[in-house]
């Protein structure tokens, strides 16, 4: 198996999905100054410190998720961008998954010539008005001035 370089000229949807602070419970050693405080383990007591191992909250970083499969069914697919630039390191980025938006070029892919203002504004209407549910869905989950279709070129590894 090896990682494709893909370019995508189309319509996609940026939605702005910063990582916030939150918590979780995890079994971890009690004492807050060992080396394994908010590691998970299934022990009953710390290996390094020796103190019971019981639930304790750790802090974490995280993205509000959505399944694309479940939620969206499939419709949209959130390609592969990491190492995120940082122009992007608060964003997700969905393309369509559906044929009849955009153009996929990998790297086996011959020259194309892609004009890009013959396509943008009838594919940009036409991609919103498709997938105005998938669209919905979104601005649910993630806040209505938080998600906006845009028209561009996008690199990703698949």
């Amino acid at each position: 198996m090896s990682i494709g370089h893909n370019t995508y000229v189309g319509p996609y949807i940026k939605v702005y999905n910063p990582e916030t602070n939150s918590t979780k419970i995890v079994n971890g050693c009690a004492w807050n100054k060992c080396q394994q405080h908010g590691i998970p383990s299934s022990s009953n007591y710390c290996p390094i410190c020796g103190n019971p191992i019981i639930e304790i909250e750790v802090p974490i970083k995280k993205k509000i998720y959505i399944n694309v499969h479940t939620e969206l069914d499939d419709k949209l697919y959130n390609p592969y961008i990491k190492p995120s630039p940082e122009n992007l390191k608060d964003y997700d980025i969905y393309i369509p998954n559906i044929k009849g938006y955009g153009e996929h070029f990998d790297n086996q892919s011959q020259i194309y010539e892609y004009e890009i203002l013959e396509h943008s504004l009838s594919q940009v209407c036409n991609f919103n008005i498709s997938l105005e549910n998938e669209i919905l869905k979104l601005k649910v989950k993630f806040g209505t001035d938080n998600v906006n279709t845009k028209y561009g070129v996008l690199g990703y590894l698949d």
